[in-house]
């Protein structure tokens, strides 16, 4: 079901709209390459993305890519726990990808509460840091007492259950009890996620995303995978969100915030 496809002239502006001077993944084609090839590159990938849209995969390299760490600029660089991975993957997956997140975009903002700042369009944490600050000034001002209280979600992407937010693989049948107790989750939290998808389903279906656009998420996210610096070996993830992807950041806030997860 659903009603996404994608064309020639979508292809053109979903390639034209890729940030350059970016790291290259692993099939090391520039995003500048891409951005320039205009109609004909759109021609040349119309067969592939043709392909993914009819049996509703993705190839396994666009599921994927390479960890490339990032200092944190704190404390001790040696240290690992100072570093952050960056997933970097491939420009040409993006094309693609963008187009799904374009139709996920406007009812996943729609959906986000009015005191969400950050990881929304027109949402930055500016104004929310500004009131913090002011509300301080203002309390010392007045010789009143204020408390604040940050949390800290650790290891937040790593950890997040994608099958709230997009539904079942597509190769698990009977439930997904089985799945949820391979993944090595806590016997109370696998009745919870049951309950919760089976009453009211997987965040994207509550929210009214186009049926074709889960359909499509779903393998991007299903047995992806990393490969760390220049090592043959590759991890593949069975839990978590893929924070290199321009999703990534969309399925988190949508299981912390959607499912009562914070």
């Amino acid at each position: 079901g659903g009603n996404f496809h994608t064309t020639v002239e979508s292809d053109m502006a979903a390639y034209k709209a890729l940030p350059c001077n970016k790291s290259t993944g692993t099939d090391e084609i520039p995003a500048e390459v891409l951005v320039a090839g205009g109609e004909p590159l759109a021609h040349i990938m119309r067969p592939v993305h043709e392909k993914i849209e009819e049996q509703c995969q993705m190839p396994i390299r666009w599921k994927g890519g390479r960890i490339a760490d990032l200092y944190k600029q704190k404390g001790d660089s040696q240290l690992c726990s100072n570093s952050r991975g960056l997933l970097v993957s491939d420009h040409l997956a993006k094309g693609c990808i963008g187009q799904l997140k374009g139709n996920v975009d406007e009812q996943y903002c729609r959906n986000m509460p009015e005191s969400q700042f950050g990881a929304v369009k027109n949402g930055g944490t500016d104004y929310a840091h500004h009131l913090v600050l002011t509300s301080i000034d203002y309390a010392r001002l007045a010789a009143q007492s204020i408390f604040i209280l940050f949390l800290d979600l650790e290891k937040a992407y790593d950890r997040i259950i994608r099958e709230l937010v997009i539904g079942w693989p597509q190769d698990v049948r009977a439930g997904g009890r089985a799945y949820l107790e391979s993944l090595g989750l806590h016997p109370d939290t696998v009745e919870w996620i049951l309950g919760y998808i089976s009453k009211v389903g997987p965040v994207f279906h509550q929210w009214g995303i186009d049926e074709k656009v889960i359909a499509l998420i779903n393998p991007l996210h299903t047995h992806s995978w990393f490969c760390y610096d220049d090592l043959e070996t590759v991890i593949s993830t069975y839990t978590g969100g893929r924070q290199g992807c321009k999703l990534g950041g969309t399925m988190l806030t949508g299981a912390v915030l959607d499912a009562g997860l914070g």
